[in-house]
């Protein structure tokens, strides 16, 4: 069985006609965890972006949250902060890594968004 997932990370929509972004983050966890894959980052991306939206977002089993419209620069950021500390962490988003990112930005580590 493949240990390592095979994308460096997942970008999540919210609203899909068939399953919503929430439950297919909680089946890909899910599955992963079922056949020993390591987790792949997931990052929501959502017109919603009030505190409650993110919450759900990061309870569901995802890693970051990105408001739409989605800023080239804020992408950029966020995938090479996710990224790096997935690599970092041997290719798992760990729950340390998440309660180190809630340290680090005890108000929510919102970007702000800067022209593309």
């Amino acid at each position: 069985v493949r240990t390592t997932p095979p994308f460096d990370a997942i970008l999540m929509d919210m609203q899909m006609p068939v399953m919503d972004g929430l439950t297919a983050t909680q089946e890909i966890c899910r599955f992963q965890a079922e056949v020993g894959h390591a987790p792949t980052p997931i990052i929501a991306l959502t017109a919603n972006a009030m505190k409650a939206d993110r919450d759900r977002c990061l309870a569901a089993g995802m890693v970051d949250f990105i408001p739409k419209p989605v800023r080239r620069t804020q992408l950029r950021q966020v995938l090479a902060r996710v990224i790096v500390r997935s690599c970092g962490s041997g290719g798992r988003a760990t729950k340390a890594w998440t309660a180190e990112r809630k340290r680090a930005y005890p108000q929510g580590d919102q970007i702000t968004p800067t022209a593309p």
